[in-house]
């Protein structure tokens, strides 16, 4: 994409897109975590989707998917989060 895409047409973009996600009643959120892009995050059953639209046009895609439910769910959650505290003291 060109290097002179404007915030206009990106935000013309990320508007574009959650209009499309919203017609298809696709929950979804509008975030701003990467310093070159501005995200969509949306979830359907089973999967989520990290939807990007960079300052140069260009767009990244990436979807996130289930098996299945955990085993022992509690447990597994409980771990889960004591493993990003420690990654995060770290």
């Amino acid at each position: 994409m060109s290097e002179t895409y404007s915030a206009e047409q990106m935000m013309d973009r990320i508007w574009a897109i959650s209009k499309k996600l919203k017609e298809a009643q696709i929950t979804h959120e509008i975030l701003g975590y990467r310093y070159d892009a501005v995200s969509i995050l949306a979830a359907v059953p089973g999967q989520y989707w990290e939807i990007d639209v960079c300052i140069d046009g260009s767009i990244d895609f990436e979807i996130f998917s289930s098996d299945s439910l955990v085993e022992n769910p509690e447990e597994r959650l409980e771990a889960e989060i004591q493993r990003h505290i420690q990654l995060n003291q770290e």
